[in-house]
């Protein structure tokens, strides 16, 4: 096997399927067997709870920054500043709202 073939079965085989699905499912809020809540939950609470750390925004800037460096294959510095201002500007479009 590649270590392609291995990065695709661990990172989409175990860690997304086994790890992290099987975990969510289990969930205080989704099935009800586990003690914790899902992932979800967890930074849906961290967001609310904690809205002075700008804990959404800079979630958002996350996901912005990782979908530019993986999808457009930009250099990581250039990714994080995209991400940075597109998330401020989100933020800041929002709070007129």
């Amino acid at each position: 096997m590649t270590k392609w073939i291995w990065g695709y079965a661990y990172w989409g085989g175990f860690w997304l399927l086994v790890a992290f699905l099987v975990s969510e499912l289990l969930s205080k809020d989704v099935a009800g067997v586990a003690p914790w809540p899902s992932l979800s939950a967890t930074w849906e609470h961290a967001i609310r709870t904690y809205p002075g750390y700008y804990i959404g925004p800079l979630t958002f800037g996350v996901f912005v920054f990782l979908a530019v460096h993986w999808i457009y294959g930009h250099p990581w510095w250039q990714s994080i500043i995209f991400g940075l201002v597109i998330a401020s500007l989100a933020h800041w479009v929002d709070a007129k709202l």
